[in-house]
C-alpha cells in the first residue's frame, strides 16, 4: 500500500501544477472540481493509517481549494469584462466619425466653410489674451481679441476669415494664445479642433484620425461638436 501523508500540500499542489500547465493547452485538459475532489479521495484513501489526515488541515485544503477556483473565476470575469468594455468603446468612437472634436493640439483644419472651433486654457488675473492664427507657411492670418476672457477654460470660434474679412483657403492652420499674467507676457495651452475622419484600434487604445492633425487618443478628447 502506498504511503501518502501531507494531503493538504500534496492535493493542492497537484492540482496548481496541472492547472498552471493546463493554460497553455486545451481548457479540456485542466484540473477541475471533480478531477481534485477525486485525487483528494484517492489520497484520504491510501493515507498512513497511524499518521491520518488531521481534520483541520483537511478544512484548509478545502478552504485553499476554494480560494484558487474562485481567483481562477475572477479572472476569467474580469477578462470578460474588459472584452466587453473594449467593444463598446468602439462602439462609442466609431459614432464619433464625421463630427468636429476638440482635441489636445494647437493645430486646427479649416475645411473652407462654417466655424473652427477652439479652446483656450486661461489662468487666474491674465489680461490683453489674444488667440493667434497662422498658416502652414507660419505667416499670421489672423487675431482674435478674447476681451471676455476667464479664469479656466474658454471656448472661442474662427469663421476661417483673416483680419480684413477675406475667406482664408481650406487647410491646417495653428492656434498661438497669448496674454499677460503678472506684468509677464505668457503663452497659453489652446486646443483646436477638426473633423473626425476614422477611428483605428492601436496597442489595445482607440485612436482618432483627425482631419490635418493626425491619430490623436480618444482620451484627449476635451469636447464634441454636431
Amino acid at each position: 500500500m502506498t504511503d501518502i501523508n501531507g494531503t493538504s500540500t500534496d492535493a493542492l499542489a497537484t492540482y496548481r501544477t496541472q492547472t498552471s500547465n493546463a493554460s497553455s493547452t486545451q481548457g479540456s485538459d485542466e484540473l477541475g472540481q471533480d478531477q481534485f475532489m477525486e485525487l483528494l479521495v484517492a489520497q484520504l484513501t491510501n493515507q498512513n493509517p497511524l499518521d491520518p489526515q488531521e481534520n483541520g488541515d483537511f478544512i484548509a485544503e478545502l478552504a485553499q481549494f476554494s480560494s484558487v477556483e474562485g481567483i481562477d473565476k475572477l479572472n476569467t470575469s474580469v477578462e470578460s469584462m474588459m472584452s466587453d468594455y473594449k467593444s463598446s468603446q468602439a462602439l462609442q468612437a466609431s459614432s464619433l466619425v464625421g463630427r468636429q472634436v476638440v482635441v489636445k493640439q494647437d493645430t486646427a483644419y479649416w475645411s473652407g466653410e462654417g466655424n473652427v472651433a477652439a479652446m483656450v486654457d486661461v489662468p487666474e488675473g491674465a489680461t490683453n489674451v489674444m488667440l493667434s492664427i497662422t498658416n502652414s507657411a507660419g505667416a499670421l492670418v489672423g487675431e482674435i481679441p478674447m476681451t471676455k476672457a476667464v479664469p479656466g477654460e474658454n471656448g472661442i470660434l474662427w469663421d476661417g476669415k483673416d483680419n480684413e474679412g477675406n475667406v482664408l483657403p481650406a487647410g491646417a492652420y495653428k492656434f498661438k494664445a497669448t496674454g499677460v499674467v503678472d506684468e509677464k507676457a505668457k503663452t497659453f495651452e489652446v486646443y483646436g479642433s477638426a473633423k473626425v475622419n476614422s477611428v483605428t484600434l492601436a496597442g489595445g487604445d482607440m485612436m482618432l484620425n483627425v482631419a490635418g492633425v493626425g491619430k490623436v487618443p480618444m482620451s484627449d478628447i476635451r469636447e464634441i461638436f454636431e
